[in-house]
């Protein structure tokens, strides 16, 4: 939620900066349940301060993650600076008490007691599978209950992008090994396909490689 006016009034009919926050609702009737508040109202000044916003939030029956991103900072999810600038809170769906935050790192999605998250950015925006690139965000699993690192691909795949959840299983897209760099690597190859063990972060099998604009599941 954002508050007290919309985004296209202008600073000076207000006298202070848009309030965000995460509220719950009601299945049945759609009531209120609660609201938390994740960046608060400041002063108007003129000119306007810089106010952080709500990027993106990702979701669970157990857990509520939401990406706050400064206000002085240019919208560039592909690049290190602008993750590390990115603040992620941890909610409980329950009553909206803060569970953790972190920073450096792009949620991707909540598999039971797992976030999956990319560090160094979000691979969507730097195009796996393209532009001979090998290296880039790897993905990463958090403890759901602390926001604590359980394993981290970057060493055995520096550019791994989450493809999407089957149980205990999280299927990772990687550059594929048998490219040839010289002739553009990662686009001609295509990518490939690793089922990882959510808990363990162990490679459990191959799907094999293809292009990585055409997965499905």
């Amino acid at each position: 939620y954002y508050s007290p006016c919309p985004s296209w009034c202008h600073y000076t009919q207000v006298d202070q900066t848009e309030e965000y926050g995460v509220a719950a609702l009601s299945a049945d009737d759609g009531h209120v349940l609660w609201k938390t508040t994740i960046v608060p109202a400041a002063t108007m000044t003129d000119p306007p301060p810089a106010t952080p916003t709500i990027r993106a939030m990702v979701t669970s029956d157990d857990l509520a993650v939401v990406v706050v991103e400064p206000g002085d900072i240019e919208y560039a999810p592909d690049t290190q600076a602008y993750v590390d600038a990115l603040r992620v809170v941890a909610i409980d769906p329950l009553t909206g008490s803060t569970a953790w935050e972190a920073t450096g790192v792009w949620p991707g999605a909540i598999v039971g007691d797992t976030v999956l998250a990319h560090a160094g950015g979000d691979p969507r925006r730097t195009g796996l599978g393209q532009d001979d690139q090998r290296e880039g965000p790897a993905l990463v699993a958090l403890e759901a209950s602390t926001g604590t690192t359980r394993w981290d691909l970057s060493e055995r795949f520096p550019y791994s992008d989450l493809v999407l959840t089957a149980g205990d299983i999280a299927l990772v897209a990687v550059p594929a090994d048998d490219a040839d760099e010289s002739i553009g690597a990662v686009a001609v190859q295509g990518v490939e396909t690793l089922a990882i063990d959510l808990e363990a972060g162990r490679e459990e099998t191959s799907l094999g490689t293809g292009m990585g604009t055409c997965r499905s599941d």
